[in-house]
C-alpha cells in the first residue's frame, strides 16, 4: 500500500481503496475513461478477441500466458487468457480447456492472497462458474 493507505483502519478488509479510487475516477470521467478514442464506441470483447485469434491461434495465447505467470505477472496473463476465453474458439477445444484451467488456477492463487473480502468473494465466484465451464466443455467433449 502507498504510505498514507497504511492505518489499521484503512485496511481493506470489507472494500478496498482500489475500488474507491477507480470509481472517483470514473465519477469525473464517464464510461469513456481510458483517453483512447477506441473506447468511445468499443467492440464487443467477445469480437475483438475472436480478431486477435485470427492473428494469432489460441495456442500463442496459452503459450505466452504460461510464461507470464513464470514470471510471476498474474494479472497479464489473465488478460491474455481472456482472448481465448472470450473468443470461445470451439475448433480447437483442448486450448479453450487449458485456457479456462490456468484460469481458474490463478484466481483462485489471486483469492487466497487477497484481503478484501469483497474482491475475494468475486474471485470465489469466478472460479465456480470457471469450474462449471469446464464441466459442461468436457462433456460437450465426449
Amino acid at each position: 500500500f502507498p504510505e498514507k493507505f497504511k492505518h489499521s483502519y484503512l485496511r481493506p478488509l470489507y472494500g478496498d481503496y482500489r475500488f474507491a479510487i477507480h470509481d472517483v475516477y470514473r465519477l469525473y470521467h464517464g464510461w469513456y475513461d481510458s483517453g483512447n478514442s477506441t473506447d468511445l464506441f468499443p467492440s464487443r470483447s467477445g469480437d475483438v478477441a475472436k480478431e486477435f485469434l485470427k492473428v494469432a491461434n489460441g495456442g500463442a495465447f496459452l503459450e505466452r500466458a504460461n510464461k507470464l505467470v513464470e514470471e510471476g505477472n498474474n494479472q497479464l496473463a489473465l488478460h491474455m487468457l481472456d482472448v481465448i476465453v472470450k473468443a470461445n474458439d470451439l475448433k480447437n477445444p483442448q486450448v479453450l480447456l487449458d485456457a479456462l484451467k490456468l484460469k481458474s488456477k490463478i484466481i483462485k492463487q489471486k483469492a487466497k492472497e487477497e484481503l478484501s473480502f469483497i474482491a475475494m468473494n468475486i474471485y470465489n465466484t469466478s472460479v465456480l462458474q470457471i469450474k462449471e465451464r469446464i464441466k459442461e466443455l468436457k462433456k460437450s467433449l465426449r
